[in-house]
């Protein structure tokens, strides 16, 4: 099972439907400030890490499962997918 959802995640990525980015140093501290600047929502490290990531790209939508880290992209201006 595990082997057949990472071929589902590769072949996404292939057609375009997800885009994988390197993670840099500015990264980094830029989701340490969102941890800091958002404490109200309790963001944890790699949804920060996620959300810098994607504010560095100019990304304006995300797609998550997760109410908390849903609520924190909304908090930083991005639209928001969410799917359960």
């Amino acid at each position: 099972m595990e082997a057949q959802i990472y071929a589902t995640f590769l072949d996404d990525i292939s057609q375009g439907h997800l885009v994988s980015l390197k993670v840099e140093d500015k990264h980094l501290e830029s989701a340490a400030n969102l941890i800091r600047m958002l404490p109200e929502h309790a963001l944890r490290t790699l949804d920060a890490l996620h959300l810098a990531i994607a504010q560095h790209h100019g990304l304006e939508r995300i797609a998550t499962a997760d109410a908390l880290f849903s609520k924190a992209a909304v908090a930083l201006g991005f639209s928001v997918d969410f799917f359960s």
